[in-house]
């Protein structure tokens, strides 16, 4: 029962050349209503579980745990919005539980790089149960995507992609 838990575990927000290396995020709990402001940014109560990071830069996300998080909207492990030019390695994300991306979930963001990840065991309701992307690119590399699940069948078990304009995941 993590329901006494904070809404996110770690927010990152409009941060630009920033390493983060070597740790577990889990518990956490995004199920609320309304919004918080960090750095001048509106942060949503329900999205980002996990790990939410919020128009950020030139990230460097490694050998990081992600896992047993939940929200009741978008990105149960991670949720990332208009984030660019980022490289995760050597990141777990697993047994992660949302609407929308239980894994992750990804808005209009470019240029983010998945090497040597595992996305695994991670639910859905709607969309994408390992990783679900609307909008921007994603380059997954030397990574396993496995055991994920999404319940709307037509919404992808492992990766759902919804280009607004354009884009992909290669």
């Amino acid at each position: 029962n993590n329901s006494e838990n904070a809404y996110h575990t770690v927010i990152i927000s409009n941060l630009t050349n920033v390493i983060f290396d070597g740790f577990t995020i889990k518990g956490g709990n995004a199920s609320g209503s309304g919004k918080i402001n960090v750095n001048n940014i509106e942060i949503q109560k329900n999205d980002g579980g996990g790990l939410a990071i919020y128009y950020s830069n030139k990230l460097k996300i490694k050998n990081l745990k992600i896992k047993n998080n939940l929200t009741s909207n978008m990105g149960g492990g991670i949720f990332l919005i208009k984030t660019s030019n980022s490289n995760f390695s050597n990141v777990i994300v697993q047994k992660n539980k949302a609407t929308y991306g239980g894994g992750i979930f990804s808005y209009s963001c470019n240029n983010n790089y998945y090497d040597y990840c595992s996305i695994s065991s991670n639910n859905s309701i709607g969309e994408g149960g390992g990783i679900s992307a609307k909008g921007g690119n994603i380059y997954i590399q030397n990574s396993k995507i496995n055991g994920n699940y999404a319940t709307n069948s037509n919404a992808g078990g492992a990766c759902f992609y919804r280009a607004p304009n354009e884009g992909a995941i290669n």
